[in-house]
């Protein structure tokens, strides 16, 4: 009997996460580049702020990232405060971003680029769980700080991407960019509103 159980609860568990690994792949944006060999060194936009990005682990051309994506998606779900889903959202979107950087000096731009993508979901998703902590009267002011920075850093990394993804990519990139750059201003609206200080953007010309 308790061998029928083990054998019933094994398979249930196999079949969920094959079928989680399946929704992984049917939710993952699939872009098809034409790698080019033009770059170009010059930055439009630089972070006027320090922000240092977590180390990423596993990139979503190793065998075990299925796995590893399926966990990040349960550990959200399974995350109910409001504050502590955007911290982890924003670190997913930290790690993603670093990861697609490292994709895309490998060459590998449609990996690359769907990754940061990806990584700016988060990120807007990050300001979502922002803002229903504050309907919560919780504690965002931190956060909030963090998130500002954050959009900066993405804003920089995506402004590099664009030289250094493949050519018919940089319509997407510039499309995504709208994403930091729209975070950026709502942010700055939230620290006025809370009176803290806001940080600048500089241009490289």
């Amino acid at each position: 009997m308790l061998r029928s159980v083990i054998y019933i609860l094994g398979s249930l568990i196999f079949a969920f996460s094959i079928l989680g690994i399946s929704l992984l792949r049917t939710s993952t944006p699939d872009f098809i580049f034409y790698q080019s060999s033009d770059t170009y060194s010059q930055k439009g936009f630089v972070s006027p702020v320090e922000y240092y990005l977590p180390h990423h682990g596993l990139l979503p051309d190793h065998p075990f990232w299925p796995i590893k994506a399926l966990r990040d998606k349960v550990w959200v779900q399974l995350t109910r405060d409001p504050i502590k889903r955007a911290q982890l959202l924003l670190l997913f979107a930290d790690k993603r971003i670093s990861m697609a950087q490292e994709l895309l000096q490998n060459r590998e731009g449609e990996l690359g680029v769907s990754t940061a993508v990806k990584a700016e979901q988060y990120l807007k998703e990050s300001f979502i769980q922002y803002q229903e902590a504050e309907k919560l009267g919780m504690d965002t002011a931190d956060f909030l700080q963090k998130l500002t920075r954050a959009s900066l850093k993405h804003r920089e990394m995506l402004e590099e991407f664009k030289n250094t993804a493949p050519n018919d990519a940089k319509s997407v990139i510039v499309e995504t960019l709208n994403t930091p750059k729209t975070l950026y201003e709502d942010t700055v609206r939230e620290l006025i509103r809370k009176g803290i200080d806001v940080p600048s953007t500089t241009t490289r010309e």
